[in-house]
């Protein structure tokens, strides 16, 4: 199953360059720290790490309308992914994760559950933990074990939580956003880059 990618144009694009694992991290522009936080937290070993994802749709035109780069200079590619060698990937039942009601039901009950469950400071305090960005799968067991509130937080959260129920490691015809996690070695390049001004 194919899929597709759009970013501003490059030389290095047009030459078809090979792009290779993403070694720094990438926190959330459209999702709320706290919920990348959970997504991470109940990640499945199998799948894919958003924060060192590369991100894909199924289609030519889902790619260039999800894309977070501006068309500059050149404008925008839009291609096929090609990868080389081990990949983890994943699609959503979402066009993007932004969209996925994880956040809005999660976000909602959380203000209010924080108010009941962290009356004392110490408790808002470890709640407030759970808001930092790039938080780990360490940090969130470590806080389990440190706070109570914290504990019954997370454990309200991920029975809540339905992302990676939804997310599958094989491909589809939906419009669902895809995301992959290249291997040490492995990478991606451009097949059949169409320009856009």
């Amino acid at each position: 199953m194919p899929f597709f990618r759009a970013e501003p144009v490059t030389e290095s694009l047009l030459r078809g360059d090979p792009k290779y694992r993403r070694l720094t991290l990438r926190l959330p522009v459209n999702v709320p720290f706290i919920i990348d936080n959970l997504w991470e937290y109940l990640r499945p070993e199998h799948m894919p790490c958003r924060r060192h994802a590369v991100f894909a749709s199924p289609s030519p035109a889902l790619a260039l309308a999800s894309s977070a780069s501006a068309a500059k200079g050149r404008g925008l590619g839009v291609y096929e992914v090609v990868i080389s060698g081990a990949v983890k990937i994943a699609q959503l039942d979402v066009q993007d994760a932004k969209f996925h009601p994880d956040i809005a039901k999660i976000v909602e009950t959380l203000s209010k559950r924080i108010s009941e469950l962290a009356a004392g400071q110490a408790d808002r305090q470890a709640a407030e933990k759970l808001f930092l960005p790039g938080a780990t799968k360490d940090d969130w067991s470590a806080l389990t074990s440190a706070s109570e509130v914290a504990a019954a937080l997370i454990a309200e959260m991920s029975s809540l939580s339905t992302f990676w129920r939804g997310a599958s490691g094989i491909l589809s015809s939906s419009d669902g956003e895809v995301f992959f996690e290249l291997g040490e070695t492995a990478s991606y390049s451009p097949k059949n880059l169409r320009c856009i001004a």
